[in-house]
């Protein structure tokens, strides 16, 4: 970084007042170096008291131990970048799998040394209490710290920085000091004659402060007063999503110019938003917070845990804390590890030699480069796949925050429709949480919502309700700017914060349509029961909230046309095909007669009103009208399909749209 808050703060003089700011500045030194000694001979008593109780839960391990988890996070301690780790027998002695294979898809690589970290899951769902002392459930935030830091520490801290109140290491090592101790009021009292330093760094360390007492609120506006005094280039570099995003996403992010990135970021970090019923972004808070962090425990060549010296490969350490937090729990094998380390690594890098582990708590919030590109087409696709939906140790994501109320998952279940209506749309979100939502929830009760967001920090709450794991929900609201809309449904207790279901309302979806042009609606799933010809009360009533079927017999369908008068014929095609077939190109080859039409699908064409009941919409701007039909799949098999409506009106060009779903028995 640019910006540094555990720099010196001297300058040049010449003249009659040198004597005296050589004498100060010398005094400055000598207090510095005595606090540096005493700081760091608390550090070791930290270490020391971390790898006791480390040592008292499962003793000294040293390879080749293969009994899981030892032999996993035994594999984690083995993390170097000059050779593959690769056991001769990766068969557990109680007959199990061993360690995996390198390079692990967690490993991040120092760029100065052959160091490495790799940080891995804890043992266990949840995290395994009999392996964890209670200090280290803390969340990431915060430190894994076994003993606060002395009174004559801290007491020496206060006289030296009242003595140089323009020192920023004292300023720093003073704050960092009194936060781990969870003494935010004397950290306040502390920056209350804040004076001199770089830009922002007062608003900087405030907002820290403000950040560890949980008020995320304050530090979020005083983090952002401290950007705004930063140049374009410095504020580049505290705000880059670079860390956080997807490697092979980072030569086409480092190609494009400040100001690019600058626009790029404060989308990415708008689509990064935890919770849109926060009102706030907690996420970039978070980033912020870990930057100031890592840039304090910078200022000692190590700490409880880890090297921190920059020829060692502390970039590795501090790209893990950035992207992930500080880890729940760090693994540590013994001193018969640390040695065989320190001999193989040929003193490059000194013990001790950990492995972080991170609960499973833990959530991902950052979307694709891409996204953040077209923030207003952004999907649920578009992020992190929730790792709670696979078994797989190789899916991990490229950061991970935790939410103080718990675990953010994703609506799993589904169905999206956005209709146009007069300067607006109507917004249609049918759901259901029972076994369409992470297995993390234990509360029966809840609240559902459905917020807006029209640009970062900007919060919106269109609807909000109580809500039961056993049924399904149907929300909606209209829309009158392009944003996000997020489904938000929030346990009443348990370790679920909330499951999330995430998407874009494009500006194209609010313009009228232009004189000739047409256009269909995405083709609503509804149950047949509430085809009752009233129009889109059908709709809010009948929207299915899960597009797997389970055995269907009847479904309705239901859809809006736009454009054209409101007497101009209209034929319609609606067909249900295998989604294999659905592909473009093979929709292609059987226009050309190079394919053949699918087995065993729906094909059904009329022209005017027909086979479905339409209802005509009232709308200035364009003409619409609302269809809706019952249709049989009772002669469709288990399977993957797309539902396509196409419609041609005179004078426009076809309007086509297709929704999938799936049956799964």
């Amino acid at each position: 970084m640019s910006v540094s808050l555990v720099s010196a703060s001297c300058r040049t003089t010449s003249g009659p007042a040198a004597a005296n700011v050589t004498a100060q500045a010398e005094e400055i030194d000598t207090s510095r170096e005595e606090l540096r000694a005493l700081l760091a001979s608390e550090l070791l008593r930290q270490r020391r008291a971390w790898q006791n109780a480390e040592q008292q839960v499962h003793g000294e391990l040293r390879f080749p131990q293969r009994v899981e988890p030892g032999a996993q996070r035994l594999a984690m301690v083995h993390c170097h970048t000059d050779r593959l780790y690769t056991p001769a027998d990766r068969t557990s002695v109680s007959g199990g799998e061993g360690p995996p294979p390198y390079p692990l898809s967690t490993m991040i690589s120092s760029k100065v040394s052959r160091v490495a970290v790799c940080p891995n899951w804890l043992p266990g769902e949840p995290a395994d209490s009999r392996t964890l002392a209670p200090q280290h459930l803390l969340a990431s935030a915060s430190p894994a710290l076994l003993h606060q830091f002395s009174r004559q520490l801290i007491e020496r801290l206060l006289a030296a920085l009242a003595r140089h109140p323009t020192d920023s290491w004292l300023r720093s090592q003073t704050v960092r000091v009194l936060t781990e101790n969870r003494d935010v009021a004397t950290a306040d009292s502390a920056l209350r004659s804040c004076l001199g330093g770089t830009a922002g760094e007062c608003d900087f360390l405030r907002g820290y402060v403000r950040d560890a007492a949980g008020e995320w609120q304050t530090a979020s506006q005083l983090f952002d007063a401290a950007l705004n005094a930063l140049t374009p280039s410095e504020r580049c570099k505290w705000s880059s999503v670079e860390p956080l995003i997807d490697p092979r996403e980072s030569q086409q992010y480092r190609a494009m110019p400040c100001s690019t990135r600058q626009a790029l970021d404060a989308a990415m970090w708008w689509l990064a938003t935890p919770l849109f019923s926060d009102a706030g972004n907690r996420r970039f808070t978070e980033h912020i917070a870990r930057l100031i962090r890592n840039q304090m425990v910078s200022a000692i060549d190590f700490d409880a845990h880890h090297d921190l010296r920059p020829a060692n490969g502390s970039d590795a350490v501090a790209a893990m804390r950035l992207r992930y937090g500080w880890p729940q729990h760090l693994f540590w094998a013994g001193s018969g590890e640390d040695r065989a380390h320190t001999r193989y690594q040929g003193a490059r890098n000194a013990p001790p030699f950990p492995a972080a582990e991170y609960a499973s708590s833990n959530s991902s919030t950052m979307s694709s480069l891409r996204a953040g590109q077209r923030p207003h087409e952004v999907r649920d696709s578009d992020f992190v796949v929730d790792r709670s939906l696979t078994a797989s140790a190789d899916v991990w994501p490229h950061e991970f925050y935790l939410h103080p109320k718990g675990y953010i998952g994703r609506l799993l279940k589904s169905q999206l429709a956005v209709l146009r209506r007069p300067s607006s749309a109507l917004v249609l979100f049918g759901t259901t949480l029972e076994g369409g939502v992470v297995d993390r929830i234990t509360a029966s009760s809840g609240t559902f919502g459905l917020y807006f967001s029209s640009g970062p920090g900007a919060f919106e709450r269109l609807q909000e309700r109580a809500g039961s794991t056993s049924q399904r929900y149907v929300l909606s609201a209209l829309v009158r700017s392009s944003g996000i809309i997020s489904v938000e449904y929030s346990p009443d207790h348990g370790p679920l914060a909330a499951a999330v279901s995430r998407f874009g309302v494009p500006a194209e979806t609010l313009v009228p349509l232009a004189a000739g042009q047409c256009a269909v609606s995405e083709p609503m799933l509804i149950q047949a029961s509430a085809v009752a010809g009233l129009g889109i009360t059908d709709v809010q009533s009948g929207l299915l909230g899960d597009l797997q079927l389970l055995s269907p017999k009847r479904i309705g369908v239901a859809w809006e046309s736009y454009g054209g008068g409101s007497d101009d014929s209209e034929t319609t095609l609606l067909r249900v095909v295998q989604a294999a077939a659905a592909h473009p190109m093979v929709r292609l080859g059987r226009s050309l007669g190079l394919a053949a039409r699918p087995v065993g699908t729906i094909a059904l064409s009329w022209k005017d009103g027909g086979v479905s009941r339409v209802r005509l919409e009232g709308d200035s701007a364009t003409a619409t009208r609302f269809h809706e039909v019952v249709i049989d799949l009772a002669t469709l098999g288990k399977g993957s399909y797309e539902l396509e409506i196409e419609v041609t009106r005179s004078g426009c060009t076809p309007a086509r749209s297709a929704r999938q779903f799936s049956i799964v028995r």
